[in-house]
């Protein structure tokens, strides 16, 4: 009974996870900036959103007294929650995203990782690195972009884990501004037949 109790207890404790929910994602002030493109200008279909990484996991955060890694993880999955993610910020940012326009956008993530610093002599942070890419197909007009980005919180007096959302939707607001900044992404609506 006791050996039961206790893999019970081994079991319940190996599989804690660091959950970040989309409702958590604010960026800091600083890394909060939406570019507006002129309205009507663009719309596009998400076709798809594809995890290219190798491993699979996100990053971890470092929980309780002995500052345990623990596996940080969405409440969706990756494809899932980027999908949601990019039809809410190209639309904010006055993309049309229609189901049934002939404007075609995939995406690749290249690499998403999100984790905790605890340095010696230092307040504990936060830090994401992204690589993704976009490709835009209408027919036979093409357009792509690799971006990357990463985010390192500033540290204070609060716990590491608190800064992981705030990090990540930092990083990802970030790589989304470089996408709709792109001037060739641009051009690519503008010139449009």
């Amino acid at each position: 009974m006791i050996k039961f109790l206790i893999l019970i207890l081994f079991t319940a404790c190996s599989s804690q996870t660091v959950k970040v929910e989309p409702a958590d994602l604010l960026p800091y002030k600083d890394s909060s900036a939406v570019t507006k493109l002129d309205p009507g200008l663009a719309s596009l279909a998400l076709e798809s959103v594809r995890d290219m990484r190798a491993s699979k996991e996100m990053g971890f955060a470092y929980t309780g007294v002995k500052y345990s890694k623990t596996p940080i993880v969405l409440s969706s999955s990756l494809e899932e929650f980027l999908t949601d993610y990019f039809i809410d910020q190209l639309e904010m940012r006055n993309v049309e995203v229609l189901n049934d326009s002939p404007t075609k956008l995939t995406v690749s993530v290249v690499n998403f990782q999100v984790y905790e610093l605890v340095e010696q002599f230092k307040p504990e942070r936060a830090k994401c690195e992204l690589q993704i890419d976009f490709e835009l197909n209408q027919d036979a007009k093409k357009w792509s972009g690799s971006f990357a980005t990463e985010y390192v919180s500033a540290g204070d007096i609060t716990d590491g884990t608190e800064r992981l959302a705030p990090s990540m939707a930092s990083c990802l607001n970030n790589l989304t501004e470089k996408m709709v900044n792109d001037q060739e992404f641009i051009n690519f609506f503008k010139n449009r037949e």
